[in-house]
């Protein structure tokens, strides 16, 4: 039988949050923001991985 999942206090629901929040803005500022150049954060998104680098955004979603 499945445990029953224990509820977060307010504090540790507040601190969870704020790390998922840090870890997004992150993501956001590495592979999103990095201009125009879509294919090559993906390509950045895939060496960061340690998987193969795709030559499009297809083959490097396809992989990552």
């Amino acid at each position: 039988m499945p445990k029953k999942k224990q509820q977060r206090s307010e504090e540790d629901q507040k601190k969870h949050d704020a790390a998922v929040e840090d870890i997004i803005d992150h993501f956001n500022k590495t592979y999103i923001s990095t201009g125009n150049n879509c294919l090559s954060a993906f390509q950045e998104l895939c060496k960061d991985l340690d998987v193969e680098v795709g030559p499009s955004i297809k083959k490097c979603r396809q992989v990552s």
